[in-house]
Order: C-alpha cells, then sequence, then structure tokens
C-alpha cells in the first residue's frame, strides 16, 4: 500500500467516526439549514414571501441586484 491509499483510508475512517459522532443537535440543524435554503429558493423563484397574510414582493429588488452585480476578480483588483 502507498501512502497515497493509506492517506484514503485513514481520511475515510475518520469520516466516518466523524459522522457516527454527530449528535442530534447537530443533525436537526443541519436539516434546518437545508430547509431554510430550500424556501429561500422557493421565495426567488417565486418572486415574493408571505407573512401574517401579508404578501411581500421581492422581485424587483431582486432583479435590480442582479443586475447591478458584478464579479470581482484578483486579476481586476490588480488592474486597479
Amino acid at each position: 500500500m502507498d501512502c497515497r491509499q493509506s492517506t484514503v483510508k485513514i481520511r475515510k475512517a475518520a469520516l466516518r467516526h466523524s459522522s457516527s459522532q454527530t449528535s442530534k443537535k447537530e443533525r436537526k440543524s443541519i436539516m434546518n439549514r437545508k430547509e431554510i435554503a430550500r424556501e429561500t429558493l422557493d421565495i426567488m423563484e417565486k418572486g415574493y414571501y408571505e407573512t401574517q397574510h401579508k404578501s411581500i414582493e421581492i422581485k424587483a429588488l431582486q432583479e435590480h441586484s442582479v443586475k447591478e452585480s458584478f464579479l470581482l476578480t484578483p486579476e481586476i483588483n490588480r488592474m486597479q
């Protein structure tokens, strides 16, 4: 067994151990984040969300945000 294979085995064993040690609270937190992400994507697709029997429109704000966004890369940073 070479060094790479040994390292992979150690990593897999560590992952198995850490996942078995994950507490109920941590698993619940992960599930809550997944649900929040799903709800966020749903809101973005619909363009609004509802709270206390009221519809809050975000579509125009979201479109404006996308239109005004730009990617700042290290190359652009060096040019300035």
